[in-house]
């Protein structure tokens, strides 16, 4: 058999060392030095943390310019707001402390009671709060008493009335002192006959403000007085001359002594 030439053990002999080098060579890598990551793979996570970063700054720059945008809307929208309730607020102030006096429904039946009727009831009451009398008692004067007759000494029931429906804006005419004063109890009752309503009980209610007007004899119209209040059958008034003095006094709506009431038409 044949030996192998030097040349080609001497080949042999030398791959095998190159070999041997190359693996001597090798990074050693072990469990508690694990291999570096690549270069490429730095390069990417450094790239993902700079994209977030990105995406964070963007997002902050974005909820940022929003704001600007927006806030001078935001602030128009709370003006007007705010305007709106306090027009609210205050127009709901200004009726309750400016509005004029509701109506109300008369105890009893009577219908509505409105501004007119009240301010009557108001002023005959006011004078009844007074404690308002003649002086000397009996005379049919004294200084009160004579404001509602013209200054003048006589029965003054009508001229009462006539005074607290010209105090309360509501004046007769066409009678004395002006026009204002209709003298006499049968001559107030004929005037409401004439220029207004007058009306029998049981026609209708009375109601609050109306003149109430008695017989004197027989059907003779004689004492008139103001209508305070009428509920179930039962009126109460404010009087004139009712025993020399401003007088409440109580009636039911069948006392056969009561001729009928007078009511403007304004008031109907």
């Amino acid at each position: 058999m044949r030996k192998a030439p030097a040349s080609n053990k001497a080949l042999a002999d030398k791959s095998k060392d190159e070999k041997i080098k190359m693996e001597n060579n090798q990074p050693e890598i072990s469990e508690e030095s694990p291999q570096r990551p690549s270069l490429a793979r730095k390069t990417a996570d450094k790239g993902k943390e700079k994209i977030k970063k990105e995406g964070e700054r963007g997002g902050k720059a974005l909820f940022k310019i929003i704001v600007v945008k927006l806030a001078p809307y935001i602030a128009a929208c709370v003006i007007v707001v705010s305007i709106i309730i306090i027009i609210l607020f205050t127009t709901m102030g200004l009726r309750y402390f400016l509005r004029k006096a509701p109506a109300s429904e008369t105890p009893g039946g009577g219908g509505p009671i409105g501004e007119g009727a009240t301010k009557i009831v108001a002023v005959a009451q006011a004078e009844l709060d007074k404690g308002v009398c003649e002086v000397p008692m009996g005379s049919n004067c004294g200084p009160d008493v004579q404001k509602y007759t013209g200054g003048r000494c006589e029965a003054w029931c009508a001229d009462f009335v006539s005074w607290v429906y010209k105090e309360a804006g509501y004046p007769f005419v066409g009678g004395a002192s002006g026009g204002w004063r209709i003298a006499g109890g049968g001559a107030l009752q004929g005037y409401f006959s004439k220029n207004e309503i007058f009306f029998s009980p049981g026609e209708k209610d009375p109601q609050p403000g109306d003149v109430i007007g008695f017989k004197a004899s027989g059907n003779i119209t004689g004492h008139v007085g103001i209508v305070k209040s009428y509920s179930g059958g039962k009126i109460i008034t404010i009087e004139g001359n009712a025993s020399n003095c401003v007088r409440e006094r109580n009636y039911t709506i069948t006392n056969p002594k009561i001729r009928g009431f007078g009511r403007l038409k304004q008031f109907d």
